[in-house]
């Protein structure tokens, strides 16, 4: 896992990610900016090399623009702890604190608190 070089008064709301393809995306956080693999990013699965359920999660956010609740046909009871995966990752990647995550406010679903898009 490569970590990005997130500026150091950075916070979630300054980060963008936008997909390139399924593997690999176009990262943004103020100054600094990159593309990155699932892999460099702390989601390859060690048994098999494939992405995770997290990267795949963080694909559902991208498809969902950053919202995900029980509308969406992904809507699955085990995306809590996946997106609890999720965030951590993410933490660890962009070395930011808190959860990149917020609850909808009906309470719902959550919300990216990072700009994200799928591949166009």
């Amino acid at each position: 896992m490569v970590f990005f070089p997130t500026p150091p008064d950075a916070t979630w709301r300054d980060v963008s990610i936008r997909f390139k393809d399924g593997h690999t995306v176009s990262v943004k956080a103020k100054t600094a900016g990159g593309v990155f693999n699932y892999t460099q990013m702390g989601m390859a699965n060690k048994k098999n090399g494939d992405p995770t359920v997290q990267w795949d999660l963080l694909k559902t956010f991208a498809e969902e623009r950053g919202v995900l609740d029980w509308t969406s046909n992904k809507a699955d009871r085990k995306n809590q702890k996946r997106r609890e995966l999720l965030a951590a990752n993410l933490r660890d990647f962009f070395r930011i604190e808190g959860d990149p995550f917020r609850l909808t406010d009906d309470g719902k679903g959550w919300q990216a608190l990072f700009l994200i898009s799928p591949d166009e």
